[in-house]
């Protein structure tokens, strides 16, 4: 999870802080995994000024939004909203899904290899190196689209095979077996 610093500033029709605002802001959020991630219900601002930390931990589009009392007309409320895009952390592994595991001599399988950061969201992929061992099986060209990879393997030979996907500058690989009957 990504924990990240916020401030909520009351400022005044000129965009200055307000320092004679002390009061409770509700606080509410919007985000890609609303069910983890984490940020309080308020925040007391004091001389205009209040600091919360939320914890997200998912990539995407965030927004906060502060509801507070407008001190000089009591029948309204004073809103502020942020938009925040956190991006995906640099990719640490790759994730590999197979159409299935076990196929006969001249089954192509569907293989989609995604690149993931520490948090598991996805990261757009650099160029792959598949290999699939042992070797004897036909290897589709690899495309890319929207930060997947998709290839097909189609099995001449009855075995256990390892269908090995590598990625710079990745230190880790992703690699399924496979059987062909």
């Amino acid at each position: 999870s990504v924990d990240q610093p916020f401030n909520v500033l009351a400022e005044d029709q000129f965009g200055n802080v307000d320092p004679t605002y002390n009061q409770t802001a509700n606080l509410a959020f919007t985000s890609p995994n609303e069910a983890t991630a984490t940020i309080p219900s308020s925040v007391d601002l004091v001389n205009g000024v209040g600091s919360f930390t939320g914890t997200f931990p998912a990539a995407g589009t965030i927004q906060i939004t502060a509801t507070g009392p407008d001190p000089t007309n009591p029948a309204n409320q004073l809103t502020g909203t942020a938009t925040i895009l956190l991006n995906p952390g640099g990719a640490t592994h790759l994730s590999m899904i197979l159409s299935g595991t076990n196929f006969t001599v001249g089954d192509t399988v569907n293989v989609t290899v995604k690149a993931l950061d520490a948090l598991n969201n996805e990261v757009p992929l650099t160029p792959l190196n598949v290999t699939v061992n042992p070797s004897g099986s036909t290897v589709s060209p690899v495309v890319f689209n929207n930060g997947e990879a998709t290839f097909t393997v189609t099995f001449t030979t009855a075995g256990t095979f390892n269908i090995t996907a590598t990625g710079a500058p990745l230190a880790t690989n992703s690699g399924k077996p496979a059987r062909c009957r």
